[in-house]
């Protein structure tokens, strides 16, 4: 469904908002999500414009994996700094992009 998929075309304004409904129906894993804006996916994503998405079933529940305190979901991505300490973002559709320092964030599953 083009509506909950971030199309460009449907690009939210600043100060405005959208809501997304959608019924997920893939199989137990961890997913991620990000915009897609035209021509501003890249540098939005760089930035931290993107998150987890963690689908769960009952066939997964049922196996009694350990959860909670003992399930931490990490996303660890290389990123560029500048002197002043500034996330430095370059396109080059060529060469493969790596950062001088890895970064996390973490979501910690309840």
């Amino acid at each position: 469904m083009a509506a909950a998929d971030g199309h460009p075309r449907f690009a939210v304004a600043p100060g405005e908002s959208y809501e997304y409904a959608f019924d997920v129906d893939q199989r137990p894993g961890t997913y991620w999500y990000h915009p897609h804006p035209a021509h501003r996916t890249g540098p939005q994503v760089y930035r931290g414009l993107a998150g987890v998405l963690v689908v769960r079933d009952i066939e997964e529940e049922e196996r009694g994996l350990p959860r909670a305190d003992h399930e931490v979901t990490l996303v660890l991505r290389d990123r560029r700094f500048d002197a002043d300490n500034q996330l430095v973002y370059t396109f080059d559709p060529i060469a493969d992009f790596v950062g001088d320092r890895m970064t996390r964030n973490y979501l910690v599953e309840t």
